[in-house]
């Protein structure tokens, strides 16, 4: 799972970049997709775990976790992720954005 789009965003940002994320994926302007439900979740495991460990995050964990044990279906856990960095990608265009009039 380390090699996934949201993971390698989620590896560069800071302590604060990750406190204010918590925050931002709780408002329904930019977390808004039909899995908003485990967007939050999600990032909360994916944002406080330790990525220099040698223990990677599971798939079959991480869905179990996630999905509380139901049956793995296709490709679920998969858009979850891409709702996931959608909103982090978000966050990131917004914090760094600057408007000029």
């Amino acid at each position: 799972m380390e090699h996934s789009n949201l993971i390698e965003v989620i590896r560069t940002l800071n302590k604060d970049e990750k406190e204010q994320i918590r925050q931002f994926v709780t408002l329904p302007f930019f977390n808004n997709g039909k899995m908003k439900a485990f967007v939050g979740p999600l990032l909360e495991i994916c944002l406080t775990h330790s990525w220099d460990s040698t223990e990677p995050l599971d798939k079959i964990d991480l869905y179990n976790v996630l999905f509380d044990g139901e049956g793995i279906k296709d490709r679920k856990l998969e858009k979850v992720m891409v709702e996931a960095h959608k909103v982090v990608r978000s966050f990131l265009l917004v914090q760094h954005s600057s408007v000029r009039l």
